[in-house]
C-alpha cells in the first residue's frame, strides 16, 4: 500500500480558517444544490402535520434566492417581463387594502394585512423557485430529480386521498394551532388545521370528500391533477428504475380518490390534458405514446362501467350542487372588481350578507348561510378583485406568452408544461390556486425552459433572455 507523506509545513504555519476559504473562494457545502427543494417536497407531510405546509415556500424560497444571489449571471424565460409587472401590481395592493369595495363589507383594520402578506409572499416565493430551478445546472439538480419529486408528491396526494376515505373523520391539532391565538387561526384558515377529508352533502347524502395533505378538497383535486405530468415524466420514463414498475399502480389506484373526491373540474381538467397530449402526440408521429394514452382512456373505461365509479359519476353530474352559488359570487366578484379595473382592491373581502340580502349571513345555527369572500372561488375572479383588469392581464399573458413559446417544441418537457398551463388556465375559472397549485406551475415551466437552453457556457437561444447581474 502506497503512503502519501505531506510536506512538512514551515514554522509559524496555521490552518486557513473558514473566513479565508471563503476570501480564497473554497466555499464548502453542508448540503447538496437543491436541498430546499427536497426539503419542501419530501419533508411536504411533515410540514402539513405541523400545520405549516402553505408557509414552507416563502420560508425556503429564503436559501434559493441567496445561492441565486451568488452566481454571477441569471437567465430569465421570454415573458419574465410581464410576471416582474404583475408582483409590481400585487404589491401596490397594499394603498387600496382599506378602500371600500362594493357589495363587501366595509371598514377593516390591520387584520387585513396579513392575508395579502401572505399571497404577495407566495407570488414571490413561486418567482424564486422558477428562477431557482431554471437556473441551475444537470449535475446539480437534473430534470429528472425534479421530476421525480414533484412525482413522489403526486404519490403523497394519492395516499391522503385514501386515508380521506377510509378515515374520513380523521384530523387533529397541529403544532402551529396550539402556539397561535384565536384571531390569527381564523384568518389563516384550515391550512393550519390537518384533516384528512371534507365531509359534506353533495349527492343528497353525507360523503367523505379527500383533501389531505392539502387544505381543501378542491385544492387537492387541482394539485393531484397538475402532478400527473411531472409524475409521468419522473415514474414512467426513461431510467426511472424501480419507479417504472410502480408507476402504472400508482396511476391506476389514483382513479379511485380522484372520482371519490367528487371533483367536476379535476375531471374536466385530466380529459382536457389526455386530449391535448394526443393531439400533440398525433402530430408529432408518436404512435407509441398515442397508443398508450388510448390503452390508459380504454382501461379507466373498463374500471368505470365495471364498478361504482361510473355510477357515482352519473349521481355527481346529475347533482351540480354549487353552480349557481359559484357563477353568482363570481360574477360579484368582477362587478365589484370592476369599481377598481386598474389596481383592484388589494385581497379578498368579507361580503356582506350571503349574496341574495345583505341582511342574512352566517351564523351559529347556519354557517352555511355566509357567502366565501371575493376572490376565493377562483383565481380569475381573485386577480380581478385583488390586482384590477390589469394585473389579471400581466399574469394570464405570462402564461401565455410561455404556452406559445412552447407549443412545437415535441420534447416530453414542454409538452408536460403547456399541458400543465392549459389545466391551469382552466383551473382559474374555480380553483384557488395558492400555494401550491402556483408551485407545480412554476417548476414545470422552470424544468421546460432549462430543457431548451444550451449547456453552461453556451449562448442563450434567441427565444430566451439573458439577465444581466445577479438579481432579477
Amino acid at each position: 500500500m502506497t503512503t502519501i507523506e505531506h510536506a512538512a509545513q514551515p514554522p509559524g504555519f496555521a490552518e486557513p480558517t473558514v473566513v479565508d476559504r471563503l476570501r480564497l473562494g473554497e466555499r464548502r457545502r453542508l448540503l447538496p444544490t437543491g436541498w430546499p427543494l427536497s426539503a419542501y417536497l419530501l419533508g411536504y407531510p411533515v410540514w402539513w402535520a405541523c400545520g405549516i405546509a402553505n408557509f414552507m415556500l416563502p420560508i425556503l424560497a429564503v436559501p434559493m434566492a441567496v445561492e441565486l444571489i451568488r452566481r454571477r449571471n441569471l437567465a430569465v424565460p421570454r415573458g419574465f417581463g410581464l410576471w416582474l409587472l404583475f408582483l409590481l401590481w400585487a404589491t401596490l395592493g397594499i394603498f387600496v387594502l382599506w378602500a371600500n369595495a362594493p357589495g363587501a363589507v366595509p371598514g377593516g383594520g390591520p387584520e387585513r394585512l396579513l392575508p395579502y402578506a401572505l399571497r404577495l409572499s407566495f407570488y414571490l416565493g413561486a418567482t424564486v423557485l422558477l428562477l431557482y430551478i431554471g437556473n441551475l445546472r444537470e449535475d446539480e439538480l437534473s430534470r429528472e430529480r425534479v421530476s421525480r419529486l414533484f412525482g413522489f408528491m403526486f404519490v403523497v396526494a394519492v395516499a391522503g386521498g385514501f386515508l380521506g376515505l377510509l378515515a374520513p373523520r380523521f384530523e387533529f391539532s397541529s403544532l402551529l394551532e396550539l402556539i397561535l391565538p384565536r384571531s390569527v387561526e381564523g384568518v389563516l384558515g384550515e391550512g393550519i388545521h390537518p384533516a384528512a377529508a371534507q365531509v359534506q352533502n353533495v349527492l343528497g347524502y353525507v360523503e367523505p370528500r379527500p383533501k389531505a395533505p392539502f387544505e381543501y378538497t378542491n385544492e387537492w383535486g387541482a394539485n393531484i391533477t397538475l402532478l400527473v405530468p411531472f409524475f409521468i415524466l419522473g415514474w414512467l420514463g426513461r431510467g426511472a428504475g424501480w419507479r417504472r414498475l410502480a408507476g402504472p399502480f400508482v396511476l391506476a389506484a389514483a382513479v379511485v380518490p380522484i372520482i371519490y373526491s367528487l371533483n367536476r373540474g379535476a375531471w374536466i381538467g385530466l380529459c382536457l390534458a389526455a386530449g391535448y397530449v394526443a393531439m400533440r402526440l398525433a402530430a408529432s408521429g408518436r404512435l407509441a405514446g398515442l397508443i398508450a394514452i388510448i390503452a390508459a382512456l380504454v382501461t379507466v373505461s373498463a374500471l368505470l362501467v365495471a364498478t361504482p365509479l361510473g355510477s357515482l359519476i352519473g349521481e355527481r353530474l346529475a347533482n351540480p350542487h354549487s353552480n349557481e352559488r359559484r357563477a353568482l359570487l363570481a360574477d360579484e366578484a368582477v362587478r365589484s372588481g370592476l369599481a377598481s379595473p386598474v389596481v383592484g382592491f388589494g385581497s379578498t373581502r368579507p361580503i356582506q350578507g350571503n349574496l341574495s340580502s345583505i341582511a342574512i349571513g352566517g351564523s351559529e345555527s347556519c354557517p352555511q348561510c355566509e357567502a366565501p369572500p371575493f376572490g376565493t372561488h377562483g383565481h380569475l375572479w381573485l386577480l380581478i378583485f385583488a390586482q384590477g383588469l390589469v394585473g389579471a392581464g400581466l399574469f394570464l399573458g405570462f402564461l401565455a406568452t410561455r404556452f406559445l413559446r412552447h407549443r412545437r417544441d415535441p420534447s416530453p418537457y414542454s409538452v408536460a408544461a403547456c399541458t400543465t398551463v392549459l389545466m391551469f388556465g382552466l383551473y382559474t375559472l374555480y380553483y384557488n390556486l395558492l400555494p401550491f397549485p402556483l408551485v407545480i406551475l412554476c417548476a414545470t415551466l422552470a424544468i421546460a425552459w432549462r430543457a431548451g437552453a444550451p449547456p453552461p457556457g453556451g449562448s442563450k437561444p434567441a427565444t430566451e433572455q439573458p439577465a444581466i447581474g445577479a438579481t432579477v
